[in-house]
C-alpha cells in the first residue's frame, strides 16, 4: 500500500487558496486582528485568574497564621500572670498555717483558719474583676472558706475532680457554668512547706472575658472571627466579646475544625492552616496555634468568599478592559484593512473602467489556459487581468507586467509588515502604564507618550520642546534634569525615585529608569526616560511602618501590665522580686547596707467598706505618689495587693546602725506624710500606716526570707497598736532600744 504524504498539504492549500480566498482582503485583515488580540488575551487571563486565586490565599496563610500565633503568646502571658499571683498566696505563711491548722479538725483552730483563708483571698483578690470564683478547698475537695455554699457546683466539681495538676503547676481548662456557657478555671495544689506533702487546693474560675479582651486588638475584617476551642472537649471557650454566647452552628464548625486539624496535632505541630466547609456546605480556611502547656487552641477563620470577592472587583475590571481592548482591534483592524484593500479596489475600478479587468467566471475561449484561476477576491481578479493584458501585448510588455505585478505584491507585503511593526510599538507605548518620554541632549522633550495626560491639564504634546525645569518646574524639576544630565556626560543608566506634586494636587512617587541611546557611531543621541508610578507601594511601606509601631506599643503595654500594678503603676510583687534579686549581689559586691520596708496601710478595710471601692482605689494611688516622694531615684516602691506596698532601699551605709540609723529617717517620713489627710469624695480623711524594717546586706538571705521578716516586724507594729515602725534585724537590736525601738 502507498501513502499520500502529500495529503496535508493538500488540504492546507485547499483551504488557503480556495475557501479564504474566496473573501475580501480586507475581511482577512479584520479577522487575523481579531484572532491576535484575543489568544494573548485569553492565555494572560486565565493566568491572572489561577494566580489571584493562589497569591490571595497564601497572603491570607502567612497573616492568619502570624496573628494567631501572636495571640497565642499573649494570653500565654496571662495565663503566666496569673500562676505567679497564685503561687505567692499559697505559699505565704498566712495560707500555709491556716490550712495546716484546719486540717487538725479542732473547730475553734478550724474558725480562725477560715477567716484567715478567706481574708487572705480578698485580700489577693478581692480587687480583680475578672476572678469569678475563688475558692480554698482541703485535700479532698472540700470548700473551706465560709463565704462560699459547702458544696461546689457540678460543673466545678466535675472540672476539680478531673484536674490532676502536678505538684508546684497548676492546671487549666474548661467547665460547664450550668448555664451552657464555658468557664475558664484553674486549680494548684498547694504543697506544705514543711513536708512538702498536698494540704489543700486552690480553685480560680477565670471570666473569658479577660482573654477575650485581646482580640479587641485584632482587627481582620468582615466575616473573619478568632476563638479559643478546647481541642480535647472540641468546645469553644473565648469568643470575641460580641459573641460570648456561642451558638449551635458555631459548635458544629468547631467540631469540623478539630476533624480538619486532628492529623497535624497528632504530628506535634504548634501551627497550622487548614480549609474546611460548615455545616451550611460553606468553605472557611482557618489559622490555628496551640496555647503552650495546654490543649486550647487559638483559631481564625475567614469566608474563602470574602477572600475572592476583591479579587473579583479586579477580574471584572480585566474583563472590561479585554473586551475594549477587542473592540479596538476590530476598529483598528477595519482601518488598516481598508487602508490596504482600498489602493487594490481603486486598481480594479479603474482597470474595469478600461475594460482590462477580467473576472474568474469569464467563459471566453480566450481564456482557456486562465480556467485553474484560484479564489474569486481581488487578487485573483487582477491576476486574471493582468495574464489578459500579457496575452494581449508582446513578450516585452507581458515581462513588464509581471515585474511590476512581483514589484507590487512585495510593496503590499513590506507596507503591512511596516504597518503592523509601527502599529504594534505604538499600541505599546500608548497603552504603557509607565511615562515614558525621549529628552534630545539640551534636555528638551522630544516625545512623550499619553500617560502623561491625566498628570497634566493640558495635552501631553504640550509639553515637547521644554524641560524639566520649565514644566513642572521646581526643585523636583532641577533634580530631574540633573540627572539627565549625568546620563548624557556619563553614557550610563540611571535609577532613581522621584516625588512630586501634580497639578491636582496629588502627591506622587515615581521609580524612574533613564538609558542613553546612541547612533551607529556610538554617540549618544538622546536619553529615553521611563517612569513607573509607585505612590500606592510608597503607602503601603508608610502603612507597614505604622503597624510595626502600633505593635511595639501594644507589646510595650502587655509588658507593663505583666509588671505594674495597673492602680498605681508601681512595680507589682514580681518586678519588686526581680530588683531584689538583683540587688542583694550587688550589695555583697560593694558592702553596702539595703533594706526592705513593708508598709500597711491602718484601717483602710472600714474606709474602703465605708466609702466605696472608688474612694480606696484614689486613697492607695495618693498613697503611692506619697511614698515615691520620700524615697530616692534608686530605690524602689511597689504594691504587692491590697492595702499592702513594700519600699526597698539600696546603697545605705556600710555599717548595720548607720543603714538602720538611715532607714529609720525614710520610715518616720514616711509615717509623717501617710497621716497627713486625704481628700476622698469630697471630705478629707486620715488613716495611719504599719511598717516592718528589715536590712540585708549579702545574699545569705533570699529574697523571700527578707519580704518574710518585713511582714512579721509590720505584724508586731499591727499587735502593738499600730502607726509605728519595727525593725527585724536583730543586729541593731540593743542600739535601736535605748531609742524606743524593740523586737
Amino acid at each position: 500500500m502507498r501513502f499520500n504524504f502529500n495529503l496535508p498539504s493538500r488540504w492546507y492549500d485547499h483551504i488557503l487558496m480556495f475557501q479564504l480566498r474566496r473573501i475580501e482582503i480586507r475581511y482577512r485583515l479584520i479577522s487575523a486582528f481579531v484572532l491576535l488580540s484575543l489568544l494573548p488575551l485569553l492565555i494572560s487571563g486565565y493566568i491572572a485568574y489561577v494566580d489571584s486565586d493562589n497569591a490571595i490565599e497564601t497572603k491570607t496563610r502567612i497573616f492568619s497564621t502570624e496573628v494567631v500565633k501572636q495571640v497565642s503568646k499573649n494570653i500565654k502571658l496571662r495565663m503566666v500572670q496569673i500562676d505567679n499571683e497564685s503561687a505567692s498566696l499559697v505559699f505565704s505563711n498566712q495560707v500555709q498555717h491556716a490550712l495546716t491548722a484546719f486540717a487538725d479538725q479542732n473547730e475553734a483552730e478550724s474558725i480562725a483558719a477560715r477567716r484567715d483563708l478567706t481574708q487572705a483571698l480578698l485580700e489577693e483578690y478581692g480587687a480583680i474583676s475578672y476572678i469569678n470564683q475563688k475558692y480554698f478547698l482541703d485535700k479532698y475537695h472540700r470548700v473551706v472558706d465560709t463565704q462560699v455554699f459547702a458544696q461546689l457546683t457540678s460543673g466545678v466539681a466535675q472540672f476539680i475532680n478531673n484536674a490532676s495538676p502536678s505538684l508546684g503547676h497548676p492546671q487549666w481548662g474548661s467547665y460547664d457554668n450550668g448555664v451552657g456557657q464555658e468557664n475558664i478555671g484553674m486549680v494548684r495544689n498547694i504543697i506544705s512547706k514543711n513536708n512538702n506533702e498536698i494540704i489543700g487546693a486552690i480553685f480560680l474560675a477565670i471570666n473569658p472575658a479577660h482573654f477575650a479582651a485581646i482580640f479587641d486588638n485584632v482587627d481582620l475584617g468582615g466575616g473573619a472571627a478568632i476563638y479559643i476551642v478546647d481541642s480535647s472537649t472540641g468546645k469553644i471557650v473565648v469568643g470575641p466579646p460580641e459573641t460570648q454566647q456561642i451558638n449551635v452552628d458555631n459548635r458544629a464548625n468547631a467540631s469540623a475544625m478539630l476533624k480538619s486539624m486532628a492529623s497535624d496535632l497528632k504530628r506535634g505541630a504548634e501551627s497550622g492552616f487548614i480549609t474546611f466547609k460548615d455545616g451550611n456546605r460553606e468553605q472557611y480556611v482557618a489559622a490555628y496555634a496551640t496555647i503552650p502547656d495546654t490543649s486550647w487552641l487559638v483559631i481564625n477563620t475567614i469566608p474563602k468568599s470574602r477572600l475572592i470577592a476583591e479579587i473579583q472587583t479586579v477580574r471584572n475590571k480585566i474583563a472590561l478592559i479585554g473586551v475594549l481592548c477587542f473592540l479596538f482591534a476590530i476598529a483598528l483592524g477595519t482601518i488598516i484593512a481598508n487602508s490596504i484593500s482600498r489602493p487594490l479596489k481603486a486598481l480594479m475600478r479603474r482597470m474595469d473602467e478600461s475594460g482590462s479587468l477580467v473576472s474568474p467566471a469569464t467563459s471566453s475561449t480566450n481564456y482557456v489556459s486562465l480556467k485553474n484561476a484560484e479564489g474569486k477576491d481581488e487578487l485573483t481578479k487582477l491576476s486574471l487581468s493582468f495574464t489578459v493584458m500579457n496575452d494581449i501585448v508582446h513578450q516585452k510588455i507581458a515581462h513588464i507586467n509581471e515585474i511590476n505585478a512581483t514589484l507590487e505584491q512585495k510593496i503590499i507585503e513590506r507596507t503591512a509588515a511596516l504597518a503592523a511593526s509601527e502599529q504594534e510599538s505604538r499600541t505599546l507605548i500608548e497603552n504603557s502604564p509607565d511615562t515614558i518620554v525621549r529628552f534630545d541632549l539640551e534636555c528638551r522633550r522630544i516625545f512623550v507618550n499619553p500617560t502623561f495626560d491625566p498628570l497634566f491639564s493640558e495635552e501631553s504634546q504640550s509639553l515637547l520642546g521644554t524641560k524639566p525645569t520649565e514644566s513642572p518646574g521646581g526643585l523636583n524639576g532641577e533634580i530631574y534634569e540633573e540627572k539627565i544630565r549625568e546620563v548624557i556626560a556619563t553614557g550610563n543608566k540611571d535609577v532613581f525615585e522621584l516625588r512630586w506634586t501634580a497639578e491636582n494636587g496629588k502627591e506622587n512617587c515615581s521609580h524612574i529608569r533613564m538609558t542613553p541611546e546612541f547612533d551607529a557611531k556610538g554617540n549618544i543621541i538622546s536619553v529615553m526616560s521611563v517612569g513607573r508610578d509607585i505612590t500606592e507601594l510608597n503607602l503601603s511601606r508608610s502603612e507597614l511602618n505604622a503597624a510595626n509601631v502600633q505593635l511595639a506599643e501594644m507589646n510595650a503595654m502587655l509588658e507593663s501590665l505583666a509588671t505594674h500594678d495597673p492602680l498605681t503603676q508601681l512595680p507589682n510583687r514580681r518586678l519588686l522580686l526581680d530588683r531584689l534579686h538583683r540587688a542583694l549581689p550587688t550589695s555583697e559586691r560593694n558592702g553596702r547596707y539595703g533594706a526592705i520596708m513593708f508598709i500597711d496601710l491602718d484601717h483602710f478595710k472600714t474606709i474602703n467598706d465605708t466609702l466605696g471601692h472608688d474612694a480606696g482605689d484614689m486613697l492607695l494611688r495618693q498613697a503611692a505618689q506619697r511614698l515615691q516622694l520620700c524615697v530616692r531615684d534608686v530605690d524602689t516602691v511597689a504594691r504587692i495587693g491590697g492595702d499592702e506596698f513594700i519600699v526597698m532601699l539600696e546603697n545605705l551605709s556600710e555599717t548595720p546602725f548607720d543603714a538602720a540609723a538611715q532607714t529609720e529617717i525614710v520610715g518616720n517620713k514616711i509615717l509623717e506624710v501617710l497621716s497627713q489627710s486625704y481628700q476622698l469624695v469630697g471630705h478629707q480623711y486620715q488613716i495611719s500606716a504599719s511598717v516592718g524594717i528589715t536590712l540585708f546586706n549579702g545574699t545569705q538571705q533570699s529574697a523571700e526570707d527578707l519580704l518574710r521578716q518585713g511582714d512579721i516586724a509590720m505584724y508586731q507594729v499591727k499587735k502593738s497598736g499600730r502607726n509605728a515602725l519595727r525593725f527585724f534585724d536583730t543586729q541593731t537590736h540593743e542600739a535601736f532600744n535605748a531609742r524606743g525601738l524593740y523586737f
